[in-house]
């Protein structure tokens, strides 16, 4: 299948020049190839992934990062005003 990248641009409103037509042509050729080699794997009997797992991971570590942030809070606020004063000396 052949997909022409100019028209696709157009869609996204992206103005792409000649030459970058040129480049992204054979690269959206090869993913749309990519895509169709995908398309033939027999994945009869094969579970759907759920997002439950993956997001869990992300969710697990927003919320250490959240907690990290949030024990440092007063820290960076005292920096903060400190360096604030030091500013207006």
């Amino acid at each position: 299948m052949k997909i022409d990248v100019g028209y696709v641009a157009e869609l996204a409103r992206l103005e792409l020049t000649d030459e970058e037509k040129a480049v992204f042509q054979p690269q959206l050729e090869g993913i749309v190839k990519y895509v169709e080699k995908i398309s033939e794997v027999n994945v009869d009997g094969v579970e759907p992934m759920r997002c439950v797992d993956f997001c869990d991971y992300f969710s697990a570590v927003g919320k250490k990062i959240r907690k990290f942030f949030s024990n440092i809070k007063p820290f960076l606020l005292l920096f903060h005003s400190n360096y604030n004063q030091a500013v207006e000396v």
